[in-house]
């Protein structure tokens, strides 16, 4: 097993050859991670160029589906068929095909419209909350960005919507059998 955790994060360690015949040690939060950052790492062995993937070719589909692999092994099977079903119904058609550096609030509350018109209030904050965490993990793992561009949207800005939502106007508060219960009492 080469994961090692260090602070809380798990961390990918493996040698990897470089042009000169050395034997370095790259360091990635996942395998995947280790294969991107040891080619780079062997690319730029001569030069001074920062080790970054570039942001502008990662597409948000690309960094869901490694959110989800990541999160396989911490999560329930049950939490994680209900991830990857709101992500797969709801985030992915919507907003896969976009690259990382495009993802920004507008984009997010846009999301978030279309959820709603399509299906509930409720399943939009859903959309929004699984967005949200693959953003941070984005973040949190060094992965380009340096902050989340979707943390400023607040759950309670959707869930102040949920009073004008449609399908809520039509139930009663109070059911005509607690109604009659008062009465007699």
């Amino acid at each position: 097993k080469r994961t090692y955790e260090v602070n809380g994060n798990s961390y990918y360690k493996k040698r990897f050859p470089m042009p000169d015949g050395t034997l370095r040690f790259v360091y990635g939060k996942n395998y995947q991670d280790w294969k991107i950052k040891a080619q780079i790492k062997y690319d730029n062995f001569y030069t001074n160029t920062p080790e970054q993937i570039a942001l502008d070719k990662i597409l948000l589909k690309d960094e869901i589906s490694e959110y989800l692999e990541s999160i396989r092994a911490t999560k329930t099977q049950k939490t994680y068929e209900d991830y990857r079903w709101v992500i797969n119904k709801h985030l992915l058609p919507h907003m896969g095909k976009i690259k990382l550096v495009e993802v920004t609030t507008a984009e997010a509350i846009k999301l978030a419209n279309k959820v709603k018109k399509e299906s509930t209030v409720k399943m939009a904050q859903r959309v929004i909350k699984r967005f949200n965490q693959v953003m941070k993990w984005h973040v949190e793992r060094e992965r380009g960005l340096k902050a989340n561009p979707i943390s400023k949207i607040v759950q309670k800005d959707l869930s102040s919507e949920i009073a004008k939502d449609e399908e809520f106007d039509d139930l009663p508060l109070i059911s005509k059998t607690n109604v009659l219960l008062l009465l007699d009492y």
